[in-house]
């Protein structure tokens, strides 16, 4: 098993660190379809199901957790590995702040961070302290709106491009 870290960019304008930014990562992590297909191409191909994502964002210049998922299932569509996840974690409350620089978990596996940064697991404090949603559930954090914006811009991609 081999946890990961992987850092996203959010919204900035406005600013909403639990919103994805839909203009350069529209698609990952894929609330509401249950995929993760575009982002970190170069870390895909090295999971399987089983391993769980945390999903890092930026809060006012400090790294933290905003979601969290177990994949389920992997596979190759087009030449591109797609993960796929029937659940996961999100942030409706304070979410769970990481030491240091946010670039460093652009992609650190969770057994390093144990190792150099925490004894507390990540993933525990996020089992205990998140809302666990189903795939396409809208998490309550999130407006209607921004959840519909969600859907457009990953219906406006899919048929305009892979991005």
């Amino acid at each position: 098993m081999a946890d990961r870290f992987l850092l996203h960019y959010s919204q900035k304008k406005p600013r909403n660190w639990r919103l994805r930014c839909l203009e350069k990562h529209p698609r990952d992590p894929g609330w509401e379809v249950g995929t993760y297909e575009k982002c970190h191409s170069k870390y895909r191909p090295k999971h399987e199901a089983g391993d769980t994502i945390l999903d890092v964002v930026v809060k006012e210049q400090k790294p933290v957790v905003r979601s969290m998922f177990t994949i389920t299932d992997t596979k190759v569509i087009n030449g591109e590995h797609v993960w796929d996840f029937d659940e996961f974690y999100f942030s409706d409350s304070d979410p769970y702040e990481l030491p240091g620089n946010y670039i460093k978990y652009r992609a650190m596996f969770v057994d390093t961070y144990l190792r150099k940064y925490s004894s507390e697991d990540p993933r525990k404090f996020v089992k205990e302290n998140y809302v666990l949603y189903k795939k396409g559930e809208k998490p309550v954090s999130i407006d209607q709106s921004d959840w519909a914006r969600i859907w457009e811009m990953r219906n406006e991609r899919k048929t305009r491009s892979r991005y």
